[in-house]
């Protein structure tokens, strides 16, 4: 057979971790691959068969989820911080927006308020509406 060695529970040593857990990935990988029976895993890391089972449950769902398909490419990078210049802007829209919203309040004053201004120099008071439908009272003289 040519091509690369097989290292398989030898790929280990080349990850980065503790001495532990890079023991317990080889007892776990060494049971799978046929060559070390799950008792003396067991007994290389002193633990019982449940809690090898669930070690492998453990590791073989991390492998699963490490291999699920992602986006192609690098991720995008986010930009929390904003610049100087963003900021001035941000600043300016919100100054710009009030002044358009005072602006409108004067518009709307200067299309209903010209009589109200006008009685108001003249002292005169604004004259009394009436309710629509509604009848005046009347005197008690006229009950009867």
């Amino acid at each position: 057979m040519s091509g690369r060695p097989r290292r398989g529970s030898d790929h280990v040593e080349g990850l980065d971790g503790s001495r532990v857990s890079k023991a317990r990935l080889r007892a776990l990988l060494l049971t799978m691959e046929g060559e070390l029976s799950v008792k003396e895993g067991c007994g290389r890391l002193g633990i019982g068969p449940a809690r090898f089972a669930a070690l492998r449950g453990q590791m073989l769902g991390a492998a699963l989820d490490a291999l699920e398909p992602q986006s192609p490419g690098r991720p995008r990078k986010v930009r929390d911080e904003k610049s100087g210049r963003e900021l001035e802007l941000e600043e300016r829209i919100l100054e710009l927006e009030r002044e358009l919203k005072a602006t409108q309040v004067r518009a709307e004053l200067a299309l209903c308020g010209p009589s109200l201004a006008r009685r108001e120099a003249e002292g005169k008071k604004s004259p009394r509406r009436r309710r629509s439908g509604h009848r005046p009272r009347r005197p008690p003289s006229w009950r009867a």
